[in-house]
């Protein structure tokens, strides 16, 4: 009788395991389309074992704990990935704003990159520059024409006003930038003090269930570690004797770890953006990132933005300077743009400049045209810094150049970005392949736990029908 009082104790224990079991399984199926989930398996272990006569006899199967399928390499390797996407999205997002502005879009080939005029665009600069020169043509031709006048100081003021503005909009381009990283920067460490905060309740969860694992805390806090990665590169590392606590660090310009986080404490209050770039810890040290978009925005708007701009300055002097020494070649009858704008733009026309002013001869000759001939032949004039120019080449050349640079920034980003993609795809696949939920391979196992369940309630029901038969016999009916 006490031999089936245990078999009665064994599968009633081994009913609980399965029924665990079956609730495990159904949680994983109710999580089975969400991404920040990680499959959970329940651990089974013997009970024990017990002598008798003729050798060891199991004493049941207990449910030991309740296990997540991850891989700490996985995980690692998905946050570096979505850190180097994280950089490539924000500046092939950024230098096409910049590229839009211009009004110019770059054919590029195997061979040879060209620009032409935007079709979303009414003039790019390069269109309302050779408009310009060909309206000083058509004035050469017929110096007296009061048509062709107007129609020079019509374009000139139409080329002015593109390259201005568009300056102007890569300006904005740079403020919006840097608006941009500072509330990234505050979601970054809006990020940092959840992850503290995740670290505090897994170590306590831990101390409380010491036999457990905070399992769905543990999902929070690679769910918002995935997040941080879009936006910087972190190294994580597990705080020894921390019941599963963290830290996070960066590095600092010399290559040295600078801890952001640490257990529960976010150092410092985080990282800060000072317009240059990054500073973190304590004490404070500036940041080296080299991944996520913090980096990528800032490094398209102090490289290829700030190098385009400064291209498009020195297009403006060298075209000021070409055309005022064409056109006013004495110095003393009156320039066409201004030397030194005073509007604080980067050309100005001359504002004595109008049609009735315009000058196609320093002459009496009113037919005569050499002025006028000497400012449309200047797109074909080679310019050279050793000889006291700004540019090396011709205006068209250098502008031509400045653009095709950024254009071909931009091939290269989107094509660095599509292999990258792939290999994040990859490397997330791989971790859903560890972590994530089979609804196919979840069903199979409700179906096993579910027999094994109805198993050990028939051994139950077999127990309880040979105990009742015993009372019956040693008591009889009462």
């Amino acid at each position: 009788m006490a031999g089936l009082i245990t078999e009665l104790n064994q599968a009633a224990g081994a009913m609980g395991a399965q029924q665990l079991g079956l609730q495990i399984t159904s949680n994983n199926l109710a999580n089975v389309n969400n991404p920040n989930y990680s499959r959970q398996t329940l651990a089974l272990g013997a009970v024990g074992v017990q002598e008798s006569g003729i050798g060891e006899i199991s004493m049941g199967v207990d449910a030991e704990g309740i296990q997540q399928d991850v891989n700490p390499f996985l995980n690692a390797q998905v946050t570096q990935e979505l850190s180097q996407t994280g950089t490539l999205q924000a500046q092939v997002t950024q230098l096409t704003q910049a590229q839009s502005y211009l009004g110019e879009q770059v054919n590029s080939s195997t061979t040879t990159s060209s620009i032409t005029n935007d079709p979303s665009s009414t003039s790019g600069i390069s269109t309302a520059m050779d408009s310009f020169f060909n309206a000083f043509s058509s004035l050469a031709a017929s110096p007296t024409d009061t048509g062709a006048q107007q129609t020079v100081v019509q374009t000139a003021g139409t080329l002015v006003d593109t390259i201005n503005t568009t300056n102007s909009q890569l300006q904005s381009l740079q403020g919006d930038i840097n608006t941009q990283i500072n509330q990234d920067v505050g979601t970054v460490n809006g990020l940092l003090k959840d992850v503290a905060t995740l670290n505090g309740q897994i170590s306590q969860y831990d101390v409380q269930n010491p036999n457990s694992t905070a399992n769905d805390l543990n999902d929070q806090r690679q769910a918002d570690l995935e997040q941080l990665a879009g936006y910087m590169n972190f190294t994580t590392s597990t705080v020894p004797n921390s019941n599963g606590q963290i830290q996070i660090t960066a590095l600092d310009q010399n290559s040295n770890p600078v801890t952001l986080l640490s257990k529960t404490s976010v150092e410092g209050g985080g990282i800060a953006f000072n317009g240059a770039g990054f500073t973190g810890g304590v004490p404070t040290a500036t940041l080296a990132l080299t991944g996520g978009s913090l980096e990528g925005n800032l490094s398209s708007s102090t490289g290829a933005v700030q190098t385009l701009m400064n291209n498009l300055a020195t297009t403006a002097s060298q075209l000021t300077s070409a055309v005022n020494s064409a056109y006013n070649p004495t110095g003393t009858t009156g320039n066409f743009f201004q030397s030194i704008p005073s509007t604080g733009d980067l050309i100005t026309l001359d504002p004595s400049l109008t049609a009735t002013t315009l000058k196609s001869t320093n002459t009496g000759n009113a037919g005569a045209n050499e002025l006028a001939l000497a400012v449309s032949d200047i797109p074909n004039k080679t310019f050279s810094t050793g000889s006291g120019g700004l540019i090396n080449g011709t205006i068209g050349g250098y502008y031509s150049a400045a653009v095709t640079s950024i254009g071909e920034s931009i091939d290269s980003a989107q094509s660095q970005l599509s292999d990258q993609t792939a290999v994040q795809n990859l490397v997330q696949s791989q971790q859903a392949s560890v972590s994530g939920v089979n609804q196919d391979e979840e069903l199979t196992n409700l179906m096993t736990y579910q027999s094994a369940f109805q198993a050990q309630a028939q051994v139950v029901n077999t127990v309880n029908t040979c105990l009742t038969a015993i009372v019956a016999t040693l008591f009889g009916d009462t």
